[in-house]
């Protein structure tokens, strides 16, 4: 919460000195209005891209490898399955390798082509 509360910040910050927000002003636009209107529309693409970098690097808590913060022994997760086969079975049974790892790699791309799709649509600079 605290990085996305930075992004949100800092994103706000550097908007309310725009060109088009000054201009809302001078034709007499509240401020709610000029929040709402021109100011979240513009702080959602980079909420977007910071959800996506948390995605791939956590899809299903399939990072549970990675170093980081740690989930619980109790739940499963394809980085747990993918780091514990790969040491034990990679030779004698391949599959427990491939499958986290090909689910892993699905789930980062789909989610990196959502993130696309999102950022495209709700992006106002990204219209013409």
């Amino acid at each position: 919460m605290p990085t996305v509360a930075r992004v949100v910040r800092s994103s706000t910050l550097s908007l309310r000195e725009q060109p088009f927000v000054e201009a809302a002003r001078a034709v007499g636009m509240g401020e709610v209005r000029i929040a709402v209107r021109h100011v979240l529309p513009n702080t959602l693409a980079p909420l977007i891209v910071l959800e996506r970098r948390s995605w791939a690097r956590h899809p299903g808590r399939g990072g549970a490898f990675l170093p980081g913060p740690r989930y619980s022994r109790a739940y499963p997760s394809w980085g747990r399955m993918l780091s514990e086969s790969a040491a034990e079975y990679v030779r004698t049974a391949p599959w427990l390798v491939i499958f986290p790892g090909v689910a892993i790699s699905l789930a980062v791309f789909g989610t990196n082509l959502l993130g696309d799709a999102l950022r495209d649509v709700l992006d106002p600079r990204q219209r013409s």
